[in-house]
């Protein structure tokens, strides 16, 4: 079986809920986690796809390409292979990006 992801990835404020009573669940909420949603929807199968805003925060030396409807990150600095492609079953990588 293959799977095969999309990301979606955008910076902002949001808010949290807990709701409910015998059975609590968050929901979040507001104009970032929306943005985030849009994000997530309209990347395509492994695409990791950013709001403009939070393709402006990310480190010097990451490659991203223009799309539709935002910016495709291709490849962040100390990552040596390209990050929208699916990786074989074990492999990983990561990396963390601090937004001021």
């Amino acid at each position: 079986m293959t799977l095969r992801i999309s990301q979606g990835i955008h910076t902002g404020r949001s808010d949290t809920f807990a709701v409910g009573s015998t059975h609590v669940e968050c929901l979040t909420t507001g104009p970032a986690w929306t943005r985030l949603v849009a994000m997530e929807q309209a990347a395509a199968a492994d695409e990791i796809l950013a709001s403009e805003s939070t393709a402006a925060a990310l480190p010097d030396g990451a490659t991203t390409s223009a799309h539709a409807r935002g910016v495709l990150v291709e490849t962040m600095p100390g990552v040596a292979e390209r990050l929208p492609r699916c990786r074989r079953p074990g492999a990983s990588v990561a990396w963390a990006t601090r937004v001021p």
